[in-house]
């Protein structure tokens, strides 16, 4: 069994330590570089006038709306798998049909 390491991440200039299980460490990193883009992006929006506290609102906002709309599109894709094995069962009820139906014919 792996011991959990410790990772350290800056996030808005601001060092913090982090205890990661094993395999979890690049995922912190790649997301403390995506929570970084996105607050410099909103910061660079915002002409630098909004405070630290409500760029990370908007920052934590802005992942909210995005999780949210992954949810529906995740949510959209499981109803379309289901209507497609619904289809995928019916065609092979239909060939299973047609060749009876093409037994039946011969004999």
């Amino acid at each position: 069994m792996q011991t959990p390491e410790t990772v350290q991440i800056k996030l808005a200039g601001h060092e913090i330590r982090l205890t990661a299980e094993p395999g979890e460490k690049e995922h912190i990193e790649a997301a403390a570089q995506k929570v970084n883009e996105t607050f410099d992006r909103i910061q660079a929006s915002s002409g630098g006038a909004a405070s630290p506290v409500k760029l990370a609102l908007m920052a934590a906002f802005q992942f909210a709306f995005d999780l949210s709309m992954a949810d529906e599109t995740l949510k959209d894709a499981s109803r379309l798998h289901g209507e497609l094995q619904k289809e995928k069962d019916a065609v092979q009820r239909l060939e299973k049909l047609l060749a009876r139906m093409d037994d039946a014919i011969a004999s």
